[in-house]
């Protein structure tokens, strides 16, 4: 624990000693409109005042999402969650014990041997941490965008991961936990909401998955960009079966809600990008003030179509 939290005090340090060349003078003097979580202007390269409304805008995004569903995305949803109820009944339990058997394999060795150093959550932060560090040194605003974007799609897309834990509340594996072993919210005590179990879906597979398909987005014109960055991903994935953290089915759940939500939020950074280069306005909002009225205090929302 000790040395992979040395490596992200390293991490950190570097970052504080270079941010300085992400921020400008003119980041944020313009007054945002539209209230607290409105669309911000623009997703670029630059650690702003925008940048963090992004965070309250995209959140909302992802929790208002499925008003505006159509047919395709209830097929993904309703698909995902039936190939993952079936991977938990077929899969999981041979899975887990093909890979207690084959802890001794090169493959396995392999694996451990290159990502054990960025063991724990520091794996999917690098993610992230590269692309800045690397957009810093090279003085490219492209890789500071990508490593921006990724930082705040993990932590939205966590924003919906956690809930999820905490309703399935599955055992994972190397608790002793069965491959069936769900132990449902609503099945609880309400003095036992606290005691939650975090294997379904997988966090590590969010959070990865997340990363590469914001990478994936950006470097679409790189015809093995997108590839490349999800067997990385993929790789990670498997590595959390292997070490009996995690089932196959949660992994695979947790690659769809990383893959599909930071496929919203990347849409809606690139509707003001585009808006703000052509000049059309992007048309559907909700926009939240504040309101005091007659010694009364709350919030007004106003939706545009």
């Amino acid at each position: 624990m000790r040395r992979e939290m040395g490596i992200i005090g390293c991490v950190f340090l570097f970052s504080i000693a270079t941010i300085k060349p992400l921020f400008s003078q003119e980041l944020y003097n313009e007054k945002q409109k539209g209230g607290l979580f409105s669309r911000p202007s623009q997703f670029d390269h630059r650690l702003n005042g925008a940048y963090f409304q992004w965070y309250l805008h995209d959140t909302k995004e992802l929790i208002i999402a499925p008003g505006r569903w159509k047919k395709k995305d209830w097929l993904i949803l309703g698909g995902s969650t039936a190939t993952a109820a079936l991977l938990v009944f077929t899969v999981d339990k041979p899975a887990q014990e093909f890979f207690e058997e084959h802890q001794d394999s090169d493959f396995i060795k392999g694996m451990n041997k290159i990502l054990n150093p960025f063991k724990a959550l520091t794996v999917p932060v690098y993610f992230g941490a590269i692309p800045i560090v690397y957009g810093l040194i090279a003085r490219s605003n492209r890789a500071k965008k990508v490593g921006l974007e990724v930082l705040e799609a993990q932590l939205v897309t966590s924003v919906v991961h956690y809930p999820i834990n905490w309703v399935a509340s599955r055992t994972r594996p190397k608790d002793g936990g069965a491959y069936n072993d769900f132990n449902w919210i609503w099945n609880k005590k309400p003095s036992e909401w606290t005691d939650v179990e975090t294997s379904f879906p997988s966090g590590h597979a969010v959070l990865v998955y997340s990363s590469a398909a914001v990478i994936a987005a950006e470097y679409y014109e790189k015809k093995w960009v997108p590839p490349a960055i999800y067997a990385a991903a993929s790789v990670i994935g498997v590595q959390r079966i292997a070490q009996n953290a995690h089932w196959i089915s949660d992994v695979f759940y947790g690659a769809i809600i990383g893959h599909f939500m930071t496929q919203t939020l990347v849409k809606e950074h690139r509707k003001s990008n585009e808006s703000l280069n052509t000049g059309k306005p992007v048309r559907s909002s909700l926009r939240i003030f504040p309101l005091q009225y007659a010694g009364a205090k709350g919030v007004r929302m106003v939706y545009r179509f």
